[in-house]
């Protein structure tokens, strides 16, 4: 480390840069960062509740006093992130105070920051939640006091993504304040004047997304010896001028000190912290005192400030040329042995539920604005809307909260999921009714069918109506927990189709879930169904039909050894898959149409956490990853981890099921019409008798030679190109955790390549995990993690989750794998992550009295389905004329030009429920129009002025055609008339089929 420190020091003498004439611009940034749940409940912080637990301010008290303190004074500024907090306290003031706080944001005393619902999480968070959340606190902003955030500020995530500047550069802010970065980058950037600088986030769509950064140093926290909040034991100003007032005299040489580190002649202080300004007046009155008497000497010019005006200052130096930063800031390190890329894979549970509920939210809005919203008393997508961006926050989804908060977010998440099935139920019911005297379909989602627990299935015959929120027809397999072998289904065209049964897997009947439910299911029943887009089709089940069941090809149970050991081959029309018949294991995988194929072997292993050693006393823990060594160990007998398997085929699927050991297994399948491998892993309750912290991964080993390279999305976005211990900004350094410092975020999909050979095997998650490829030909992601130690960050509580059985937590995940030339699998990855984000809702009646001719079976949503490379991102009710929608074109620019062509689709009549009658761009949030954002220009030392302009072609009538490039993302406002009779054009999509 000291070496580090000299070197910085040394390269320092070669970056001077003198300060402008006339004293240092000391920006004061009042502010409080306010955890949107963390070792705390949402509640609890806001009210100020449960102090034993942590002590911080209330946020009510915070806005309370805040608000006060700057009534009395104009110079006084303060500046405010979190607006899920925001507008709960907006919403309990009285009219005066409401007007008290307009005349603060129209003065600009009181500014808005970043504006998202909570700061969100970089790493563990899909582009489509970003968006969403943030987009939800703009438009309050927006629609309460008609202005909008310019800066961005995320200043406490544990890293931060390239996707993330890309969201605020459409959002139409001018700058990014951000803070943890890696510590040697942190200290480098410092001694050479680089914490400010343009970052060029995205390869796809260019200078038009530079973001001017600045990373804040050391932290957002106010300089030392100079807090002055009730949670703070600093000493006040005292009322002394001139020369003789000490601590006036520190701050000055502290500023001067850290003005020689930035290049313009300014500077931004951070005064405030976590939970800060519970009572302001303390505050104030020392920073009034601290600005009156530093500003006496004559060398700095102190005073209150907000980031905009901070960076108003710095852009109007036009002789600073600055440097250009690509890529992104990950992993994120604070010292040699502390890695934060436990927090990629921590809590998994809550990971993939919030992924789920996502989908589900996306499935609501579309369906509420098909039906022209749920008039004023009916249920809504809000509650969801607002659970789903708090889950964003970046101590919710990452996992690094206390286990009782952690309870609380997937409260908020059902409580939310629960009021938008009731708006699904509705919205379906009411598409499906052919005419008023419909008796209504007794809808209900099951929301155990991961555990094979759906009462209405179980029951016996049933209707099934399957919603698909794609802009594309989607075709694949739904698997439905039955309790008889003798199963037949009906299409919506009233044609009997093809229904593969077999038995539930004996580990499936253990988990606690569905031995509480009492679940009667012995049997799945795999349907293969066709879905329009933005659509759904209804089936209907008959236990009274032939027996269609599965063959074996082994008649042994799931969980016993195969009497033999030759090698067992599954295939479809894509794929054939090899497994050693000795080990359990995939052996190797043949592409059927790309004439490829490739040893490739999987395996689960896991490592053990460190609690601490010679070089350091560091704990594996919720934020931090730090196992022992870089040893991987089996989970099977004898050290062998050889997994017992049993084969299922069929002319539907036809699945490996591996048994490892009693709380270790997964399923290995091929769908009849799905060119990708899927791979069902249920993992726990994890063993530790033997008081050892593991953190479960799966690898996959081939004989690629990748160079020490491979890729990883952001945040499911652009890929991200890795390189194995390779770090651009300091080389000097070598990296002390050889796993957890190769650890990156993947979101959505990991892969590797061989250019040589022109392969690429691509690993999809249905959750965010942590991966790395840690040798040549490998990728390995992580899980499932339980950890016996806390890793002192704060939580004072180790990662060890129980469920229901209080042994532990089990998780069921899925990957998809993708085998495949590289082109080739530029387009599969897309559309298989796709379905994979937004599988189709579930919806269950049975058929007690229904009769089918009274029902629309089928139903889409729009007249065409969109083209591949564009994605329908949101259809959102805004009220009763105006729609927000977003088009996405999802691939990238060096993707196959087939796919990463521009794409045009035209609105006019692409809707079936409602007629556009004008369309007004927005920049991505949904709260400003694209026309009125104007971005600060900034020098490079490219020679470039960037942001370049976006130069976006109109969207005008009568055809409102919208032309994406690739990775770009359009929103609108579309004013729209429901008046229009839509039920005469329900069957449109069979018309153009």
């Amino acid at each position: 480390m000291n070496m580090v420190i000299i070197l910085a020091v040394f390269l320092c003498t070669f970056f001077s840069f003198s300060l402008q004439e006339g004293p240092l611009n000391v920006h004061l940034v009042c502010h409080t960062h306010d955890d949107v749940g963390w070792l705390k409940t949402i509640d609890d912080y806001y009210y100020g509740r449960k102090m034993e637990i942590h002590r911080a301010g209330a946020v009510e008290s915070i806005l309370d006093t805040v608000v006060s303190e700057l009534a009395q004074d104009q110079k006084r500024k303060f500046s405010y992130a979190e607006i899920a907090f925001f507008a709960k306290w907006w919403d309990a003031q009285n009219d005066t105070v409401k007007q008290m706080v307009h005349e603060l944001v129209q003065s600009g005393q009181l500014e808005f920051i970043n504006g998202g619902w909570c700061s969100n999480d970089e790493a563990t968070v899909h582009y489509n939640a970003i968006i969403d959340q943030m987009s939800i606190g703009l438009r309050f902003i927006s629609s309460n006091f008609g202005v909008q955030p310019l800066v961005g500020w995320q200043i406490d995530p544990f890293g931060h993504s390239s996707f993330q500047a890309t969201a605020y550069s459409l959002m139409g802010f001018s700058s990014g304040f951000i803070s943890r970065i890696d510590f040697v980058e942190k200290y480098v950037r410092y001694y050479t004047s680089e914490l400010e600088m343009m970052w060029q986030n995205s390869h796809s769509l260019g200078h038009s997304m530079d973001l001017f950064t600045s990373i804040l140093y050391p932290h957002y926290i106010p300089p030392p010896d100079f807090c002055f909040d009730e949670l703070c034991t600093d000493s006040p100003i005292k009322d002394i001028e001139g020369a003789h007032n000490n601590k006036v005299n520190e701050f000055i040489s502290y500023s001067l000190n850290k003005g020689r580190h930035f290049k313009t002649n300014n500077i931004l202080l951070t005064m405030g912290n976590d939970f800060n300004y519970g009572d302001a007046g303390k505050w104030y009155r020392n920073l009034d005192k601290l600005i009156k008497y530093a500003n006496e000497n004559g060398s700095v010019n102190v005073m209150y400030s907000t980031p905009s005006l901070y960076m108003k200052y710095v852009n109007q130096d036009n002789k600073v040329k600055w440097e250009v930063k690509k890529g992104d800031f990950f992993p994120y390190a604070t010292a040699p042995h502390h890695y934060w890329s436990g927090y990629l894979s921590s809590r998994p549970g809550l990971k993939g539920y919030a992924r789920k509920c996502n989908a589900h939210l996306q499935a609501c809005k579309q369906l509420e604005a098909i039906h022209n919203g749920m008039g004023d008393n009916g249920p809504s997508s809000v509650k969801l809307q607002h659970a789903v961006g708090e889950v964003q926050h970046h101590d919710a989804i990452t996992g690094t909260e206390k286990q009782h908060v952690a309870n609380d977010y997937a409260k908020r998440l059902h409580i939310g999921e629960v009021e938008c099935r009731s708006v699904m139920a509705t919205v379906l019911n009411d598409l499906a009714a052919k005419g008023a005297n419909a008796p209504k379909m007794n809808l209900s989602f099951c929301e155990y069918l991961n555990i094979s627990v759906c009462p209405v299935t179980e029951g016996g015959d049933f209707n099934m109506v399957v919603y698909n929120s794609l802009a594309r027809p989607y075709t694949g397999m739904v698997r439905i927990p039955v309790i008889k072998e003798d199963v037949s289904v009906t299409d919506p065209n009233n044609n009997k189709i093809p229904v593969q049964v077999m038995p539930i897997s004996p580990m499936t009947k253990r988990t606690p879930a569905f031995v509480r439910y009492n679940a009667q299911a012995q049997f799945h029943a795999a349907i293969e169904v066709t879905v329009p887009p933005l659509g759904y089709a209804m089936y209907t089940a008959s236990t009274t039909g032939s027996k269609q069941h599965s063959k074996f090809v082994t008649k042994s149970d799931p969980l016993h050894v195969k009497t033999k050991s030759e090698d067992v081959v599954i295939r479809n029309k894509f794929y054939q898959v090899k497994f050693d018949g000795k080990s359990g294991h995939i052996k190797t995988i043949t592409n059927i149409e790309s004439s490829i194929s490739s040893d490739v072997n999987q395996q689960l292993y896991w490592y053990c956490g460190s609690t601490g050693d010679k070089e350091d006393n560091q704990n594996s823990g919720a934020y931090v990853f730090r196992p022992n060594s870089s040893i991987v160990f089996p989970f099977g007998k004898d050290n062998n981890n050889n997994a017992n398997i049993s084969v299922i085929k069929g002319d539907l699927l036809s699945e490996v099921r591996q048994v490892y050991n009693p709380w270790v297994s997964q399923v290995v399948r091929l769908y009849k019409n799905k060119p990708s491998i899927e791979l069902e892993y249920t993992i726990g309750p994890i063993d530790i008798k033997d008081n050892l912290g593991k953190e479960v991964i799966s690898r996959f080993s081939t004989n690629f030679k990748t160079k020490s390279t491979f890729y990883t999305d952001s945040n499911g976005r652009e890929t991200i190109k890795r390189m194995r211990d390779y770090l651009p900004l300091y080389p000097f350094y070598k990296r002390t955790e050889p796993v957890a410092g190769n650890y990156y975020p993947i979101t959505s999909r990991a892969f590797i390549r061989d250019e040589d050979s022109n392969l690429q095997l691509t690993v999809l998650t249905d959750r965010a995990q942590g991966g790395s490829s840690l040798t040549d030909g490998t990728l390995e992601l992580m899980i499932h993690r339980r950890l016996l130690h806390d890793d002192s960050r704060g939580v004072f509580e180790p990662l060890n989750e129980t469920g229901e059985s209080g042994d532990g937590l089990v998780i069921r995940g899925k990957h998809l794998l993708i085998l495949d030339t590289i082109d080739e699998s530029a387009y599969t990855q897309r559309m298989m992550a796709e379905e994979l984000m937004m599988t189709p809702e579930l919806a269950f009646a049975p058929t007690d009295g229904l009769q089918l001719g009274d029902y629309n079976l089928k139903y889409s949503g729009l007249s065409t389905a969109l083209p591949d490379n564009v994605h329908l991102l949101t259809l959102e009710y805004l009220d009763k004329s105006t729609i927000l929608l977003r088009l996405d074109h999802q691939f990238e620019s060096d993707d196959p030009k087939e796919w990463s062509a521009p794409a045009s689709v035209k609105l006019s009549d692409l809707f079936v429920a409602f007629k556009i009658k004008e369309v007004t761009e927005l920049g991505l949030g949904g709260n400003v129009a694209l026309s009125d954002i104007k971005r600060l220009q900034w020098k490079t030392v490219e020679g470039q002025t960037v942001p370049s302009p976006m130069n976006l072609p109109p969207v005008t009538a009568p055809d409102f055609t919208v032309s994406l490039s690739p990775m770009m993302i359009r929103t609108f406002n579309v004013t729209v008339d429901f008046s229009g009779d839509a039920n005469l054009q329900y069957n449109s999509y069979d018309k153009m089929l």
